[in-house]
């Protein structure tokens, strides 16, 4: 039954009926892309020690996702 779902989404996508993957509307991307530029512009105007911030900041938070997923190394185990 399971494969008689993937042969008709097959035949749709093969058809042009349906696309093989999800698109964001095209306002949505740009104004994504808008945002995503804007913030790149305002990180590069950031002080050295601000930027050193942030990124202890983010890996502080990604620790423990990283420590869950596989085993560090000791270079990986900052704190």
């Amino acid at each position: 039954m399971l494969s008689d779902t993937f042969r008709l989404i097959n035949e749709l996508v093969a058809a042009g009926v349906i696309t093989q993957y999800a698109r964001p509307a095209p306002e949505f991307a740009a104004a994504q892309r808008r945002s995503k530029e804007l913030r790149r512009r305002q990180q590069t105007q950031l002080p050295f020690d601000e930027k050193i911030r942030l990124l202890l900041d983010l890996r502080r938070k990604l620790y423990p996702v990283l420590q869950q997923r596989r085993r560090l190394p000791p270079w990986e185990r900052p704190w």
